[in-house]
């Protein structure tokens, strides 16, 4: 991939263990007894009401194909929370330790592994650290209903009132996402990882379009800091994207619209019902906790925290299509190369303002990794972010600039050729 697709990609973005064959009813007539991994991933399934997508789905050598564990584990797999040991099993009958469930649990959640077993304690009241020989089953239960649930007051208040105007026509926000971002060993590139910052004022139309100025710091071939300003577009004509010249003495427009994987118009299709929150919809894959109120400036702000993980093609379309869009019209971008296997992690704070329901601030962790895609060197993209949120439903003019309209087509590399030895 071209490095200023992966920029566009990265900067569009910004705006997602393992487990024979037990008996459930064997171990579950006594509570005190010590949880398996097979039954402790079960009864997330079960509690969830999840299903897998894909019934083919590979199942791990010691999982047969009649095992009452066979869905949850191809669920499991579908959903990038457990994918197995290296020897190829999953090791059901094995007790599932405290930073397993941990784990499991925070992965659901969107957290990053480092982070579970916090925010399981300080925001869900889960802590298995006194369970030092596995967990029981009731002690498992109880935090599966503690962590993997909606607040039914979120559920009640977001969608309470249809005639509140929760439209979000116009904003303008800062953000501020710290990146590290993991290369595959075999990248090509002298660093197996790589450190970032970005700066991006955005302003927001949703009849006319997106606008941001961005500014990323960014270790250049010498390994020292450079700083490079960015513009990017993305309106009806197209996603278009400025950034210094080879010279460096001015700036280069490029013609980003078939890279990006989402036409302007597809993203204001999910926007005409981004607030139209169904618990039956994101029970699935975000988890939703009310916070509170608080008061600042004389108005009354809620904060809820949204925590899940996208994790294939399959689930965004579904979700897509839920939201209001259909299926037909996302299958094609989403079903390319460049979103093939990626899964994205998301454990946010959004303040909203209690009256309009519309955003004051966000502020949340993002986890990004890709499928195996040789065009993209990105095993994994860990991103923190904070955005704050302005002039919202106030008016914003945003047009696409003459020399923006004249930008050049992504330079795509030539394929490398191995020339024939002569015979």
């Amino acid at each position: 991939m071209h490095p200023i697709q992966r920029m566009s990609l990265l900067s569009t973005l910004g705006l997602t263990l393992a487990l024979p064959t037990l008996s459930v009813s064997a171990a579950a007539a006594d509570d005190s007894a010590l949880i398996t991994r097979g039954q402790f991933i079960k009864q997330i399934t079960d509690e969830l009401k999840l299903t897998p997508v894909n019934k083919q789905t590979v199942l791990p050598t010691d999982v047969s194909l009649d095992s009452p564990y066979a869905d949850t584990v191809r669920i499991m797999r579908e959903r990038h929370i457990l994918q197995g040991y290296s020897d190829g099993t999953f090791r059901l009958e094995q007790a599932v330790s405290p930073a397993e469930a941990s784990l499991i649990l925070g992965r659901f959640l969107g957290l990053a592994d480092s982070k579970a077993s916090t925010v399981l304690k300080s925001d869900y009241s889960v802590d298995f650290s006194g369970q030092t020989a596995g967990i029981t089953l009731d002690t498992a239960g109880a935090a599966i209903k503690k962590a993997l649930a909606n607040d039914t007051s979120v559920s009640s208040w977001l969608v309470a009132d249809p005639t509140s105007p929760t439209d979000l026509k116009t904003f303008r926000g800062h953000m501020e996402m710290g990146m590290h971002i993991l290369l595959y060993p075999n990248a090509g590139s002298p660093l197996n990882n790589l450190q970032t910052t970005v700066k991006s004022d955005i302003s927001y139309n949703k009849d006319q379009g997106l606008h941001q100025s961005i500014t990323t710091a960014v270790p250049g071939s010498d390994m020292v800091m450079k700083t490079i300003n960015m513009e990017q577009y993305m309106v009806s004509q197209g996603t278009f994207m400025s950034m210094p010249n080879a010279t460096n003495d001015g700036v280069e427009w490029y013609d980003m619209s078939k890279q990006v994987p989402f036409t302007f118009e597809q993203v204001m299709e999910l926007q005409k019902k981004s607030m139209d929150v169904s618990k039956t919809l994101v029970t699935p894959y975000f988890f939703y906790k009310d916070l509170g109120t608080t008061e600042k400036d004389g108005q009354k702000q809620r904060k809820v925290s949204i925590r899940g993980k996208l994790t294939n093609t399959a689930d965004i379309v579904k979700t897509l299509s839920g939201l209001g869009g259909s299926q037909d019209a996302f299958k094609e971008v989403l079903n390319s190369p460049a979103l093939a296997g990626m899964s994205v992690s998301l454990s946010a704070v959004l303040t909203v303002d209690e009256q309009t329901k519309l955003p004051v601030s966000m502020d949340g962790d993002y986890i990004v990794e890709y499928g195996e895609d040789p065009n993209i060197p990105i095993e994994q993209v860990d991103m923190t972010m904070s955005m704050t949120y302005q002039d919202v439903n106030q008016p914003i003019d945003i047009q696409l600039p003459e020399e923006a309209k004249n930008a050049k087509p992504v330079p795509v590399p030539a394929p490398t050729t191995v020339p024939t030895p002569a015979e």
